[in-house]
């Protein structure tokens, strides 16, 4: 009920925000979109583990605050109207917040790491309130109405309430880069399971900056849209690792989405040489050459894509290329041997070196 709540506020307010200002300002509503579903599906199948719920705390927060943005209170805003037009700031805070946490609680979901730095988990709620109540003060609404704010201080005390908003704010950012590389650190140490959810998440999160980088290519209309991707993409890998439903070996994944890529890049450079070398040092020009150019890109995707796939799984999927450099050895022995008992235990060997079981057996029918 929560997830289909936080769905059906970000489509009002989708809606809303296309028919004033246009897809770029709507993509702040996407951003938080795929929190509200991977949350749902999470927080019922694993009800209590507190990563779901606060994927839902962050869905709502986010979808939510695009909402108090949009309100517009008139020119002389009373003191209920200003809070409620600030509502959109202190709803990303909390949104915000909430991410912090689930950081330091993923994929376990215990808290034992924030009592054990309680002195951190103090000064990020420090900082927390503190920004809000310097959101709260501001000197003008953090709406689209930017009216002057009923409740505007300059200072507290000796100190201007722009310093004491920029210092909170640099304190939070120190504790998020605090959180994550106490991820980085947990992914390191990690084993099993574990590891592999933890590298599900970074994986995801390693996408973040090519999307910033690709944005920067994209007309002002879209350029957000690579971001709301990759950071819907890590709510996803969030869920999965969570649920560990289906949890494919990652370095499997990592393998395969690099080496299609270094395919792509490999095949359009030489589409591209081909086309220029055909039209500047051939008399070919037209159609002729890019049809010739589309024919030599056909006829070394197969013999590239092998070689890159081998390549990359060597470093990326190191142990799916081990157990089949096994296999490769086994059969090359098997046709040679003659002998059912050697056969057998280079078979127990090839078994234990691929599948690691813990225990293995083999039973041979003698006639």
């Amino acid at each position: 009920m929560l997830g289909s709540l936080e769905l059906g506020i970000a489509g009002y307010t989708s809606f809303l925000i296309l028919g004033h200002y246009g897809v770029a300002d709507a993509s702040w509503e996407w951003f938080w979109v795929g929190a509200a579903p991977v949350g749902a599906m999470t927080a019922a199948l694993r009800p209590r583990h507190p990563v779901g719920w606060l994927l839902l705390g962050i869905g709502a927060s986010g979808l939510l605050s695009q909402l108090g943005y949009l309100y517009d209170p008139g020119r002389h805003p009373t003191v209920p109207e200003a809070l409620l037009a600030d509502s959109g700031t202190v709803l990303l805070m909390f949104a915000m917040g909430f991410s912090a946490v689930l950081i330091a609680v993923f994929p376990s979901g215990s808290f034992e790491i924030m009592r054990r730095h309680r002195w951190l988990t103090l000064v990020g709620v420090v900082s927390s309130l503190v920004a809000l109540f310097t959101a709260i003060t501001e000197r003008s609404l953090a709406s689209d109405a930017n009216e002057v704010n009923p409740l505007a201080l300059g200072r507290v005390g000796p100190i201007s309430l722009a310093s004491l908003a920029n210092g909170a704010l640099v304190v939070f950012l120190l504790i998020m880069l605090v959180a994550v590389a106490g991820l980085a650190v947990r992914t390191v140490r990690a084993r099993g399971g574990q590891r592999q959810q933890l590298k599900w998440f970074a994986f995801a999160s390693l996408t973040l900056l090519p999307a910033v980088l690709v944005a920067g290519l994209l007309p002002s209309t879209w350029q957000l849209m690579p971001a709301v991707l990759s950071i819907n993409a890590v709510f996803v890998s969030i869920g999965l690792a969570i649920m560990r439903y289906h949890l494919y070996d990652v370095d499997r994944v990592i393998s395969r989405a690099v080496a299609y890529l270094l395919v792509l890049g490999l095949l359009g450079g030489v589409y591209a040489g081909s086309v220029l070398l055909l039209s500047d040092v051939l008399p070919l020009r037209g159609s002729i050459s890019v049809a010739i150019s589309v024919l030599v890109a056909v006829a070394l995707l197969t013999p590239i894509r092998r070689r890159v796939r081998d390549l990359v799984d060597r470093r990326f999927d190191r142990t799916r290329y081990d157990s089949q450099e096994v296999l490769r050895d086994f059969a090359a022995r098997v046709s040679e041997e003659v002998s059912a008992d050697n056969i057998g235990r280079d078979l127990l060997t090839a078994v234990e070196r691929t599948v690691h079981p813990a225990q293995a057996g083999l039973w041979i029918l003698r006639s």
